[in-house]
């Protein structure tokens, strides 16, 4: 193997580790964006839909508050 061919393979490298760098730096901010936007979610269930109940449950994947008494769903509304 030649120097040239040596250093092309490393050039290739670092160029895909660059992406792969970049990739998972963007996964992580959008995680951490959609996250925070779940807790604000859960917060206007907890505060703002489900105040005057017994107890709340915001479930994330459905994007649904629910709110209970005497362990009963009394109410449930999708915050989406």
């Amino acid at each position: 193997m030649s120097e040239q061919e040596v250093n092309g393979a490393w050039r290739t490298a670092a160029i895909v580790f660059i992406i792969l760098f970049l990739l998972q730096t963007l996964v992580i901010v959008y995680v951490m964006v959609e996250g925070e936007k779940m807790i604000e979610l859960e917060k206007q269930c907890q505060l703002n839909v489900c105040r005057e109940y017994d107890a709340y449950y915001y479930g994330g994947s459905d994007k649904m508050c629910y709110c209970y008494t005497d362990n009963q769903i009394v109410l449930n509304k999708y915050m989406g």
